[in-house]
Formats: C-alpha cells, sequence, structure tokens
C-alpha cells in the first residue's frame, strides 16, 4: 500500500533477520517437544508445572513466536498459529533483540526482554 516505503525505513538487514529469527523460534519450541519426550531431566522440570500450562516465546508486536502446552502426560505440544493469552512468555520487544539471543550472541538473561505470568 505504501509503495514499499516502510521497508525503506528499516535497519539495513532488517528484513534478513525476520526468517532466521522465525526458523530458531521453530527450531526451539520442536526442540522443546522433542525433549519433553525424550530427555529425563527435561521431563522432571515440566512435572512441577500443572497440565494445561501453555509456555510462549514471541517477538512484539507480531512477529516470529511459539507456543507449546503441557499435556496429561507430562509432554509438550506444539501450538500453530496460536495468538491467545499464554500462561508463561517470553518476550522479545525488538526483532534485534530475538536475533541476538537466537544467533547465541547474548543470553536471554541479559537480552532487553520481559516475562509475562
Amino acid at each position: 500500500p505504501d509503495g514499499g516505503r516502510w521497508l525503506k525505513r528499516r535497519p539495513p538487514g532488517f528484513v534478513q533477520r525476520i526468517p532466521y529469527v522465525s526458523l530458531m523460534m521453530a527450531i526451539i519450541g520442536r526442540g522443546l517437544v522433542a525433549a519433553s519426550q525424550t530427555d529425563d531431566e527435561t521431563q522432571r522440570e515440566l512435572a512441577a508445572f500443572t497440565p494445561g500450562m501453555i509456555i510462549s516465546m514471541k517477538v512484539i508486536p507480531s512477529g516470529p513466536s511459539f507456543a507449546v502446552v503441557l499435556q496429561p502426560d507430562g509432554t509438550l505440544k506444539l501450538l500453530p498459529n496460536f495468538d491467545g493469552q499464554a500462561t508463561l512468555t517470553v518476550v522479545f520487544k525488538h526483532l534485534a533483540h530475538a536475533l541476538l539471543v537466537c544467533s547465541f550472541q547474548e543470553s536471554t538473561t541479559r537480552s532487553p526482554t520481559t516475562a509475562s505470568t
């Protein structure tokens, strides 16, 4: 609608960051699901949570994200296209912060994120 002007207002490399962060969010989500099915330590940690708990990670306002739900059997299930309210959400305030974490340049605890419960 604006003739692509929105793209010109973005910092250099912005558009290239979106696919990388999207891919990493998918890998993290699927990795958590797989770990919940096979890893003893992950299973012990998840046992402390209530079934039905939804955990998500996202870039605001409408960037890449994933969400998983804890099932009664103690495993996680990926929630594709989840747009609801999660029980626990890790929020990246900007795509650049998510890129730093997803590319292992900065830890989640140091990145400007917010966690909401």
